[in-house]
């Protein structure tokens, strides 16, 4: 109690600014995947509300506001529900893949348990398949499919252009996480 109420508050400040710094590049990353003229105001009170309410709500539920959420932030610019819910899906494979590179990156010098390997091995194509499977879809159903899904799967089949700007972005969001909580842990004592 006594380390965590005397923090070191360099390291606390530069874990918070760290914090602070990774919800606008999310908010970039899935208003690159969007690929319509949404702006990025609106797409970063649609993340940052959904990312609290993840926070606060069970089951993750606060994924599914974020679009909700811009619907109500992009006003006329709405790019629609199958839209923005198919580039949001995209966002997130894209983030599951970002996750599990930079776990695999940290699995040389950090000790992770067997599972976690497992996990990253298993984790890894199947976001990627996800991708994959979606474009797939897309490229040869989109015809056949009613207007709606064939538009979220227009959303979530992003080109790889798209999805490499987006890709790297996440991965930037996942090492400056990492360093965030670094940081954090070494505030109150804690030098791992």
């Amino acid at each position: 109690f006594q380390v965590a109420a005397t923090p070191d508050w360099r390291y606390l400040l530069a874990g918070l600014a760290i914090c602070v710094v990774v919800q606008p590049l999310r908010a970039l990353a899935w208003t690159s995947t969007v690929r319509s003229p949404v702006g990025f105001r609106a797409m970063y009170a649609a993340s940052s509300v959904g990312s609290f309410l993840d926070t606060v709500l069970p089951g993750r539920m606060g994924e599914a506001s974020k679009v909700a959420v811009l619907k109500v932030a992009a006003g006329h610019k709405w790019p629609g529900f199958s839209r923005a819910g198919g580039s949001l899906l995209c966002a997130h494979l894209l983030e599951m893949i970002a996750f599990v590179l930079v776990g695999a990156g940290s699995a040389f010098f950090l000790p992770i348990p067997q599972w976690a390997k497992i996990t990253m091995l298993v984790g890894l194509p199947l976001a990627a398949g996800g991708l994959v499977l979606v474009s797939v879809m897309h490229k040869r159903l989109n015809h056949r499919l009613p207007e709606g899904v064939g538009t979220f799967l227009a959303g979530a089949a992003a080109p790889k252009g798209v999805m490499l700007r987006a890709g790297v972005l996440l991965v930037l969001t996942w090492v400056a996480r990492w360093f965030g909580i670094l940081f954090l842990l070494h505030a109150v004592g804690v030098h791992v």
